[in-house]
């Protein structure tokens, strides 16, 4: 199936990009700007995602509460994220509401208030959603592992800033950052699913063409990942682990072939580790994989909760598969059922507006670019055995593997473990 995907530059330099798709009955419209945690210097840490929740603190038009009023009335989807390279704000809507959610996505992106009392409110629900982030290790484990791999670079930074960096934000501090950040240059509308194009584009010029600012030189240069070991020490049950190594970039040729490796490691219930460490060992209830891409760089990461009495193990069992990866071709069975496994979640999450707007604000962000669906699949279909050895052997290095433990157990414990491939 033809996919209708066009492009357009708004005059002010707002890249637009839209979708549609017959047979849905919702749309979803996104505004990404090109901005995130690894922007920030010393001593502003987590701005990017403080702005993030001051744009929806109130507008001229609109009190913060009106602001979801507007999106509850018609049964709709308002949310915001912010990553290390990206905030996003979108909303999801029946595709007859569309020019609501435009509208509403316009106001709180240009005429944000900022205001004093909204700022020391918000300073304060930030401070929470750490404390709620520290009571997590299931979650903190992650940002842990990537300030491990990470640590003199931006990208290592947690997105949601610390204690300190947000206690000492000012105001003025942040609204200079928006007026930096939030510009031209940097921005994609990104629409996909049930409207109509002509008026899809009309409400966007009106609503968008005069976002203005100059632009923002980010360079963050090439990270240099080296082997290390960390441990936090916290009264859990369970000790979380993220055991990695460096990826590739978001760019690289090579990222369908990472993707079909982590899917043979740690992919799913059929995956090696799933089946080695729970169905075959019992030494876990959930053990998976997963690749971060960057602009500079990326990093492949294993992630698994267990008993301290297992950590040992368990680290020895995924670098004996990383070894086994290096020196053993996957055979063409295994490699037919990732490759379907690939395939079958990219057609499945294609029904999701919501996704395939970010798919194509991603494409725009990294490639400049839309690739099909089609073409992503034969992307897949192309990749051998000999190239997934081949990148396995120069990502999994003894030199470059990282370790990242919260749990119980203490840092002696932690150097005593044999880390290598």
């Amino acid at each position: 199936m033809m996919e209708k995907f066009h492009k357009e530059f708004l005059g002010s330099g707002i890249r637009v990009v839209t979708e549609e798709v017959p047979g849905v009955r919702s749309a979803t419209v996104g505004i990404w700007v090109n901005v995130g945690s690894c922007c920030e210097k010393e001593g502003v840490g987590g701005v990017s995602h403080f702005v993030e929740h001051m744009i929806f603190k109130g507008t001229p038009e609109r009190t913060a509460r009106e602001i979801s009023e507007t999106i509850d009335r018609i049964g709709g989807d308002l949310g915001a994220f912010t990553g290390k390279e990206q905030t996003c704000y979108y909303v999801k809507v029946a595709g007859e509401h569309i020019e609501t959610a435009i509208t509403l996505l316009a106001d709180i992106l240009k005429n944000s208030l900022f205001v004093d009392e909204e700022f020391e409110r918000e300073r304060g629900v930030i401070l929470e959603e750490i404390r709620m982030y520290e009571d997590t290790p299931d979650e903190l484990i992650h940002d842990f592992f990537i300030s491990t791999a990470l640590p003199q670079h931006s990208l290592g930074r947690p997105v949601i800033g610390n204690n300190k960096s947000i206690l000492e934000l000012k105001r003025a501090s942040l609204l200079n950052y928006y007026k930096d950040h939030y510009t031209p240059d940097k921005a994609i509308i990104s629409v996909a699913g049930n409207f109509n194009y002509l008026k899809v584009m009309k409400l966007i010029t009106e609503n968008f063409s005069t976002l203005s600012g100059a632009p923002w030189a980010i360079n963050n240069g090439q990270p240099e990942i080296k082997r290390s070991i960390v441990n936090k020490e916290k009264d859990t049950e369970q000790v979380h682990i993220c055991l990695g190594t460096k990826g590739v970039s978001a760019t690289a040729d090579e990222r369908f072939v990472l993707s079909l490796l982590d899917t043979i490691l740690g992919g799913g219930m059929s995956s090696r580790l799933f089946y080695e460490i729970r169905e075959k060992r019992g030494l876990a209830y959930h053990i998976a994989s997963y690749s971060s891409f960057f602009r500079p760089c990326g990093l492949f990461t294993v992630y698994c909760g267990t008993s301290p009495q297992n950590l040992s193990q368990i680290i020895s069992l995924v670098t004996k598969e990383f070894k086994k990866i290096k020196n053993e071709l996957v055979d063409e069975k295994e490699l037919s059922k990732v490759k379907e496994q690939l395939k079958g979640g990219l057609l499945l999450a294609l029904e999701n507006t919501a996704h395939r707007m970010s798919r194509l604000a991603k494409q725009e962000a990294y490639f400049e670019r839309f690739f099909s669906t089609d073409e992503i699949i034969r992307m897949i279909d192309t990749v051998t055995a000999n190239e997934i050895m081949g990148l396995a052997n120069r990502l999994f290095l003894s030199e470059t593997l990282c370790c990242a433990t919260i749990g119980p157990i203490s840092s002696e414990d932690i150097a005593k473990i044999e880390l290598s491939c």
